[in-house]
């Protein structure tokens, strides 16, 4: 079995700027069934809208990078370097995303954490949260970029690990 770096990397690209869109349509959902429920509930208070005003502003971002990256991996599936080009560019800016969306999630804490949470307990999950979303999030990105970087248009053989250009 034979696989070409191309549709690899295109397929990834792909099924990884969809993840982005539902992942962040369904966040958008959530905020607006959150949004009828503080109608109903208004104790939820600051901590809620805390949250609402990092999804509303982030999640739109993620949707808009999840489409770079859809409709890039289409094209390279096609074997475009444009956009292979493209969908490295919007990797490096996932950076940058994932960098500023860590930092808004750390400050949200304060805004959440005094109420609810002791303060050595605080800090240490304002930095667990930073972590796990700096780790996650530039894992994904600096995967993509990887596989972006491999050569197109080569022939990985499974059985032998080697790669031949096609």
């Amino acid at each position: 079995m034979s696989l070409r770096t191309d549709k690899v990397s295109g397929v990834i690209t792909l099924v990884f700027g969809i993840f982005l869109i539902a992942f962040a349509t369904f966040g958008l959902l959530i905020l607006a069934v959150q949004r009828l429920l503080m109608v109903v509930m208004p104790e939820m208070g600051a901590g809620v809208n805390a949250i609402w005003n990092i999804w509303v502003i982030y999640f739109p971002l993620m949707i808009i990078g999840g489409f770079v990256y859809a409709i890039a991996g289409f094209y390279i599936l096609r074997g475009s370097l444009v956009a292979r080009r493209i969908a490295q560019a919007n990797a490096i800016c996932g950076y940058a995303w994932v960098i500023a969306y860590s930092i808004r999630c750390y400050e949200v804490i304060d805004v959440i954490g005094p109420h609810n949470i002791g303060e050595p307990a605080r800090s240490v999950f304002q930095w667990l949260i930073m972590f796990i979303s700096v780790l996650t999030g530039l894992g994904l990105p600096t995967a993509l970029l990887y596989l972006l970087s491999r050569p197109r248009n080569w022939i990985l053989t499974a059985s032998t690990g080697e790669a031949t250009r096609a």
